[in-house]
């Protein structure tokens, strides 16, 4: 018996190993255990260790190749089988187990995470985790120096797509051993029908575009246990679809982690919940990034004011050729029109800094600071979007053609050049101001004293330094702003961030609330130097107080 890769090959009657020496090139006829076909094979070959095509002709060895690829196909697919097999068995062990109330607690929490976040029914979801292995997957994420995250993508793809499929992480191996390998695959056709799928992937290999369910640990040291594990696990859902990816992490970040940390809970264990560092400065650099997303999210969305759909200047690319398309008649007309729908788009973005906006109690200076941060921004993609290729070459028409429409376009040239500047120094002299208004937000009536000095000192700087701020109209708008913030602030310590209300800390007669409250009003009155009407409401605002305490 000679063994042949996986297969078994029985010798023939004739036997090599007595013939003569002239007789090594003879064929021997071997029998595939098993199979019909036969396969002459030189007995050179046979005594090598790799066969040598110099040895046989082509249609010989190719004849081979194909017995020993049937061999093999038919032996994956008896090993494909076994695991089917496997993992229906380990699925109605699973089942069992859940409906005997056995299961792992740690399982049955990712189970419904993911169940309440995709609608799925749960024979869906077992059919998607048994299918894309990915128990295996959620165990790992429970042992210790092994996953610390796991994330899954619902969402629709083609169904030829080859889904990522997460490569499994060894104990003690870094980062690097959690990236995703894409399984190989034919290419997709393009009229492949799309279907939602729930998969779990590292998401780098696919965008995102439908829902995002993510669990992830910070120590991975211990293992995590039955009990109590909820305290060590971080989850949640982006939904990139309805939502948007931005606005669901600005979401997060602000309503979940932000207030966690700004505000723990009374029985939180973590010995780091009151450290100063975090208030001073880890609070205020997610307020400032959660401010940048808002920023994101709102100019994103802005169209290119440039875009028609059209693409008249392809084909032109210097001044000859603008001479040339010039000459055609009704040309000039088609692009002064063109032209007259960009000057009324960019005029319609230009009156917005014009008008006067309405404001409302609960603005405060951060609300300020976006606003001309999103100009500045808007306006950037303007000057951008000025460079194309189509916009250079039709102006250049207009001047080759002598339009009388450019002196128009200049003078909205020079308006976007002016908005953009201002925007652009307006959001730098505010942004200094930006660390002394975090107090304003994070810090309660008591801490907040002390940076009331600083801001004011930064505004009137601002005043004083600023090309484009100086007016008395945008600084007396911008003090109203930090006037709300600090009543908002107030009323937010006096009902205990609505958990109490006024007249029951009236009955409960919280003499050292109002006191504070009275002497952030003084801080602030003396500071502002009591010569404004809002002074005057600070005023009788600090009479009521007063009227309270007594």
């Amino acid at each position: 018996m000679f063994v042949l890769g996986p297969h078994l090959v029985e010798r023939g009657d004739d036997d090599p190993s007595s013939s003569s020496d002239e007789e090594t090139g003879d064929v021997l006829q071997l029998k595939i255990v098993g199979r019909i076909q036969t396969d002459p094979v030189c007995v050179t070959c046979l005594k090598s260790d790799s066969l040598q095509k110099e040895c046989l002709p082509f249609s010989q060895h190719h004849t081979r190749q194909r017995v020993l690829a049937a061999g093999a196909a038919s032996t994956w697919s008896e090993a494909d089988g076994g695991v089917s097999s496997l993992l229906q068995k380990r699925r109605e062990e699973c089942e069992r187990k859940a409906r005997r109330g056995e299961m792992d607690p740690r399982l049955e929490f990712t189970f419904q995470l993911l169940l309440d976040a995709t609608g799925l029914p749960r024979s869906d979801l077992m059919d998607y985790v048994f299918e894309g292995n990915m128990l295996d997957e959620i165990n790992q994420l429970f042992l210790p120096h092994m996953r610390d995250k796991l994330m899954w993508f619902y969402q629709e793809v083609e169904e030829s797509a080859a889904l990522p499929q997460v490569e499994t992480a060894k104990p003690g191996a870094g980062r690097g051993a959690q990236t995703a390998a894409p399984r190989t695959a034919a290419p997709a056709a393009a009229s492949a029908p799309k279907k939602k799928q729930l998969f779990l992937t590292d998401g780098w290999q696919v965008p995102l575009t439908g829902l995002c369910v993510y669990i992830f640990r910070l120590n991975t040291g211990k293992q995590l246990p039955e009990e109590g594990f909820h305290k060590d696990l971080y989850c949640g859902v982006l939904d990139a679809a309805h939502v948007g990816l931005v606005t669901s992490v600005e979401r997060v970040m602000d309503h979940v982690f932000m207030e966690a940390l700004a505000h723990p809970a009374a029985d939180c264990e973590d010995d780091d919940a009151g450290n100063p560092t975090i208030k001073n400065q880890l609070l205020p650099g997610l307020r400032s990034f959660c401010s940048a997303l808002k920023v994101c999210e709102e100019v994103c969305d802005q169209p290119n004011l440039f875009e028609d759909g059209l693409t008249p200047m392809a084909d032109v690319s210097s001044l000859d050729d603008v001479r040339d398309y010039v000459k055609m008649p009704s040309t000039a007309f088609q692009l002064e029109e063109r032209v007259k729908a960009w000057i009324r788009r960019v005029q319609e973005v230009i009156m917005e800094s014009q008008q006067l906006r309405r404001e409302n109690d609960a603005s405060g200076p951060q609300d300020e600071l976006e606003y001309w941060k999103k100009r500045g921004a808007q306006f950037s993609q303007i000057v951008s979007n000025l460079q194309n290729h189509e916009v250079q070459m039709t102006l250049m028409c207009l001047q080759v053609s002598r339009s009388r429409l450019l002196k128009q376009w200049r003078e909205t040239d020079r308006q976007i050049t002016f908005c953009y500047n201002e925007a652009r120094d307006n959001a730098k002299f505010i942004q200094s101001m930006e660390r002394c208004c975090h107090a304003l937000y994070l810090h309660d009536p008591v801490k907040m004293k002390d940076s009331i000095m600083s801001l004011l000192q930064t505004v009137r700087l601002i005043h004083s330094v600023s090309q484009y701020y100086n007016t008395s109209e945008r600084t007396s708008s911008l003090m109203v702003k930090i006037t709300n913030q600090m009543i908002e602030s107030c009323k937010q310590y006096v009902t205990c961030r609505g958990k109490e209300t006024a007249r029951s800390q009236i009955l409960h007669c919280d003499c050292r609330i109002t006191n504070q409250m009275i002497e952030s009003c003084k801080q602030y009155v003396t500071c502002r130097g009591k010569e404004t009407a809002r002074s005057q409401i600070l005023h009788c605002d600090c009479r009521v107080c007063r009227s309270r305490t007594r």
